[in-house]
């Protein structure tokens, strides 16, 4: 059984580089504090459903694309022992102002805004293979 952090964000086509570099570093600093993987998926062929879809989960403009990423773990306590250590690592201080998609701050961490983008974590019960804990951005 694993847990797995998972979160979709409306990003910016003109700030994908910028999230890149962003993500290429939560990589680093997620795995180097104990998760298992750490993947980045941005959305190739995704269209704007009628009624459900990525991009309409995030309410995607025509400007941005989605993405979903996500992070697994051995379970919720070896979860909340390696945020705590990531977000305890002076390399995820950051202004939320300049993040390349809406953030907001919330005490030591951050999130992404409800209205514009998804976190969801699915339990112990989970059943999520872990990968190779490189990003994976397309």
């Amino acid at each position: 059984m694993s847990y797995v952090d998972g979160f979709l964000l409306a990003i910016p086509k003109d700030k994908m580089s910028d999230y890149r570099e962003m993500a290429e570093l939560g990589c680093r600093v997620w795995m180097e504090h104990g998760a298992l993987s750490y993947v980045e998926s941005v959305a190739d062929d995704v269209p704007y459903g009628e009624l459900t879809s990525f991009p309409r989960a995030v309410m995607a403009k025509e400007d941005e694309t989605v993405v979903f990423a996500f992070i697994t773990y051995r379970d919720r306590a070896h979860r909340d022992q390696v945020n705590a250590k990531v977000m305890a690592d002076p390399r995820m201080r950051f202004d939320p102002a300049q993040s390349p998609f809406d953030m907001v701050v919330s005490r030591r961490s951050w999130k992404a805004r409800p209205e514009r983008n998804a976190v969801a974590t699915l339990g112990e019960d989970s059943d999520w293979p872990a990968g190779t804990g490189r990003p994976a951005l397309r």
